[in-house]
């Protein structure tokens, strides 16, 4: 993906927003209000354009974006400076929630493990015929504790990515960790939180960790899952009634252009859990319609900080309104 990645860091400003236009014309088809931007102002590998948030700036000026948006700056974008009492802040001390109702500042990314469906998420157990295979790990155990604490002490939420049980252990660790150090409330989330065993979900609802799931893999990748983990560790990938069970809210997701953004098809998975093959996949963690379009209302914007303000789903009779 490099000559790519290469590519979009020369586009220019007025590129980029009639990019940010197309993706909010096809937003605002598929009904969605507001939009959650999973990693701008990358740096390292994922290189993109230093100027993503002056593009979404203008994009809003000029009328060119209409869902809401909260955007997440991955961590490597971020600058650490020495603050009071030794302890670090971040680029002029900003941090999650800075912003206002058109545009604001979400947690901070930060990848932890790879993908399931390359076979590289960070598991305990080897992927189907690869008896050396446990994935990969993006940051230590020591490294990713000490991203995730700084970044609590400063004021940030924190969106870990987070696909396999390994790192999901690592992550609730750190997590864990975090307010022994700074102690304060705050909303971190788990993005995807893929194979998760009964544990990992006591202790994500324990720690006030928000998982973000997403039904639609079931349908795009869920066929490759279940040769890549199987059947049995299968039951506990992409989770929803395990979730809801336990207490927590949970947002809808379809981690946008990774699958296709119509949120429509993410709840239809959610409920009906089959691959495109038509196999049931964990058909224990079904919801129903309500359950699943309540994730994309209400859940979703209880991920992000929002479920005073927006979110809420009403009807009067035969009218429906958005807020």
């Amino acid at each position: 993906m490099d000559p790519i990645r290469e590519v979009s860091t020369h586009l220019t400003i007025d590129d980029a927003v009639a990019a940010i236009e197309l993706a909010s014309d096809q937003a605002v088809s598929y009904g969605l209000t507001s939009i959650t931007e999973p990693g701008v102002i990358a740096s390292g590998t994922m290189t993109r354009r230093w100027a993503d948030v002056h593009a979404y700036q203008v994009a809003v000026e000029t009328g060119r974006v209409r869902p809401r948006m909260t955007l997440m700056p991955f961590h490597t974008a971020l600058h650490e400076l020495d603050g009071p009492e030794g302890w670090k802040t971040f680029d002029m001390g900003v941090r999650t929630g800075l912003g206002d109702d058109r545009l604001r500042l979400g947690p901070v990314k930060v990848i932890s493990d790879g993908s399931l469906i390359g076979r590289s998420a960070a598991v305990h157990e080897c992927y189907c015929g690869e008896p050396d295979n446990l994935g990969v790990l993006q940051l230590s155990p020591e490294e990713l504790r000490e991203q995730i604490v700084a970044f609590h002490r400063a004021g940030w939420a924190v969106a870990t990515h987070a696909i396999g049980d390994r790192a999901i252990d690592h992550v609730l660790d750190s997590v864990a960790e975090a307010p022994r150090i700074a102690p304060r409330r705050v909303r971190h989330r788990i993005e995807h939180f893929a194979i998760a065993t009964d544990d990992q979900v006591r202790r994500c609802a324990e720690l006030g960790i928000v998982p973000v799931p997403q039904g639609v893999f079931i349908s795009d990748f869920g066929d490759g899952i279940l040769e890549a983990i199987g059947p049995e560790r299968s039951a506990g990938t992409y989770r929803m009634r395990s979730l809801l069970d336990a207490g927590m809210t949970v947002p809808g997701s379809t981690d946008s252009p990774v699958s296709d953004a119509n949120p429509f098809v993410s709840i239809h998975d959610l409920v009906n859990r089959r691959t495109a093959s038509g196999q049931e996949f964990a058909p224990a963690e079904r919801v129903g319609v309500a359950e699943a379009v309540r994730a994309y209302t209400d859940g979703s914007a209880y991920a992000v900080g929002r479920e005073g303000d927006v979110g809420t789903l009403a009807g009067a009779c035969s009218r429906t309104s958005w807020s």
